[in-house]
């Protein structure tokens, strides 16, 4: 089994951006993150480009942490007046999933949106996304995943983040969204496999076979990767296994809710004891570079 241990939120604060680049530095078993393109200081860039230009920078991926509940977007608010509030920021996080479920988003504003991040993150780093993620996972919305897949027709971008082994909607219930309300979102809307809602199926972007993190965030330790891909192990897929390490400042307080836990997750990462127990359950950390673009996935 190969393993890509992905750090979102780069960008968000650049004391969050430079835990992960020590993490890169460090040689840790982190080979992967994604960016917040529209939070990302120019100081962040340049860390990140000035890392990737060095010998150990080729054995990362790099991806766009595509978001829409997280200060302003990209594009003028006045051409995304859906996804924006009063204020001219994004939405809240609970805002966009009530309006997402009831059918008032404008899905030509999240294309646009997108494509601005994508346009952004380009012109801010020099070369195109290595996979796409998304904040809180919206784009595992349904509406807003098709509008993210057809949008990178258009991008040298093939990859992205899908939860094969976890129905879609788990993603936002264990975010605190009713279930009776995202299910508005999925039931009737994508293909469902053994009670499971899934993507995969009708994509040609290529994903990791198996999707960990969800229920751990922020609770990352060589015990708890164990647990949680027992019995997994010996598949011979790649998994993926979502983080968030960083540094808490007053910065980051004003824009995410997720603070000690990200500090616990980087000492975790930098723990000699993770590496070991990949070893000894013969698992090889990767970026996402792995998938080599695969359509298929080897776990059914």
């Amino acid at each position: 089994m190969k393993i890509i241990f992905n750090a979102d939120d780069f960008g968000i604060t650049d004391a969050v951006s430079a835990s992960i680049v020590e993490l890169f530095k460090a040689g840790t078993p982190l080979k992967s993150a994604t960016v917040m393109i529209n939070l990302l200081s120019d100081s962040s860039a340049e860390l990140l480009k000035e890392f990737l230009r060095g010998d150990d920078g080729g054995g990362v991926s790099i991806g766009l942490h595509f978001n829409l509940t997280c200060s302003k977007p990209v594009s003028p608010a006045a051409e995304i007046p859906s996804i924006v509030g009063p204020d001219l920021n994004f939405l809240k996080f609970g805002e966009l999933i009530g309006r997402a479920c009831d059918k008032k988003i404008d899905v030509s504003h999240v294309v646009r949106e997108f494509e601005a991040q994508m346009n952004a993150f380009y012109a801010r780093l020099g070369f195109w996304p290595s996979h796409i993620d998304s904040h809180k996972h919206v784009h595992m919305l349904p509406d807003f995943f098709h509008a993210v897949a057809g949008s990178l027709e258009k991008f040298e971008t093939k990859r992205i983040r899908l939860t094969e082994n976890i129905s879609a909607e788990e993603l936002f219930t264990s975010q605190g969204i009713a279930k009776d309300k995202i299910m508005k979102c999925f039931a009737g809307n994508i293909y469902n496999k053994n009670g499971i809602y899934s993507y995969g199926s009708n994509t040609a972007l290529a994903y990791p076979d198996l999707f960990f993190g969800t229920y751990s965030v922020g609770s990352l330790s060589a015990e708890v990767f164990e647990k949680e891909i027992s019995g997994l192990e010996n598949f011979g897929c790649v998994g993926e296994y979502m983080t968030h390490p960083g540094a808490c400042d007053g910065n980051l307080a004003g824009l995410s809710s997720l603070l000690a836990p990200r500090e616990s997750e980087f000492r975790a990462l930098k723990d000699p004891l993770l590496a070991e127990t990949l070893k000894k359950l013969n698992i090889e950390a990767v970026s996402y570079k792995a998938l080599d673009d695969r359509k298929k996935s080897a776990v059914k």
